[in-house]
């Protein structure tokens, strides 16, 4: 029997960036470039509509509004949303709930960024783990990680 099978979504080419939830994005903003060093490429927004585009285009509440920013760091591109809804979950997911999700940058120095991120104001840093990383939590409780370089 010779089956063809497709591996994936067809035509892909690679991952575009990757999009978080914030709660305030002056604050987020302002975080990602200064503290970590990212580069703002857009921000765009308040997007609102008095359809139910947002809601098909999304899955939000027929009634949110939406900001967005796009940043880049490296090759990599991150995309934060703001979403003003009347039904928003505040709830800030840790690394073992559902929806939990972090993204790890790449250090040559692991102390070095350590004790960098212990004196940015509102971070919250954890202790090293025995395979050398380091989570850290960002002003509103989003989790980071930094790893060595040399993976």
């Amino acid at each position: 029997m010779n089956e063809t099978r497709h591996q994936g979504i067809p035509t892909t080419t690679a991952i575009d960036h990757f999009g978080y939830v914030v709660p305030n994005m002056e604050q987020a903003i302002g975080f990602f470039t200064e503290a970590l060093g990212f580069e703002l490429l857009s921000l765009d927004g308040p997007f609102t509509d008095d359809g139910d585009r947002v809601a098909r285009w999304w899955g939000v509440h027929p009634r949110a509004a939406g900001r967005f920013a796009y940043l880049r760091y490296g090759a990599a591109v991150v995309e934060l949303t703001e979403w003003q809804t009347p039904d928003q979950n505040t709830y800030v997911p840790s690394n073992s709930d559902l929806g939990g999700r972090h993204f790890a940058i790449a250090v040559t120095d692991l102390d070095a960024a350590t004790t960098y991120l212990k004196a940015q104001p509102g971070v919250m840093v954890f202790d090293r783990s025995e395979w050398g990383f380091v989570y850290f939590t960002t002003p509103w409780g989003m989790t980071l990680q930094i790893v060595p370089a040399t993976r």
